[in-house]
């Protein structure tokens, strides 16, 4: 048992636990600012991987499809225009979240927005590789909504 006086409340079988009575090996700012590290990370990670995984879905310049290896990669048949358009509805996403992402953070909290845009900018890299296999322009939605959840840490910090 902890040795502290005994409240009047407070019987013998189920006593307060106080603050000093945690032992507490960092302080809780430590891990909040650690936990942030990890989310910011996690959302430029995830906000690069599809240009640098892009360069290996599409087939080089002159190169001929017949002529290709394509077991290992699957090959879409893409040309700039559309590669550019991909690539940049990410950050049409991110044009649209000022409007409401202001109104979020004020209504639920900062730590429900960067939990709610971690969890839809994943869903939708889990996603990705269904929507680039049914069409372009699923793959132009989900990369928008993808923009939504990355970009609502500017209302953060």
């Amino acid at each position: 048992m902890i040795n502290r006086k005994m409240k009047e409340n407070e019987t013998e079988k189920e006593p307060m636990l106080h603050k000093e009575d945690a032992p507490q090996i960092l302080p809780i700012r430590c891990i909040i600012v650690f936990m942030c590290f990890i989310a910011v990370t996690l959302n430029y990670a995830t906000r690069m991987n599809f240009s640098v995984a892009l360069l290996a879905m599409v087939p080089k310049d002159g190169m001929n499809l017949s002529m290709t290896d394509t077991s290992k990669h699957e090959m879409f048949d893409w040309n700039l225009e559309t590669q550019q358009l991909i690539l940049g509805s990410l950050y049409y996403g991110c044009t649209i979240t000022p409007v409401i992402g202001g109104w979020l953070v004020g209504r639920f909290g900062g730590s429900a927005i960067i939990l709610m845009g971690n969890l839809l900018m994943s869903l939708m890299m889990l996603l990705t590789p269904v929507a680039a296999e049914v069409g372009v322009w699923l793959l132009v939605i989900t990369r928008i909504i993808d923009g939504m959840g990355h970009c609502v840490y500017i209302f953060i910090f």
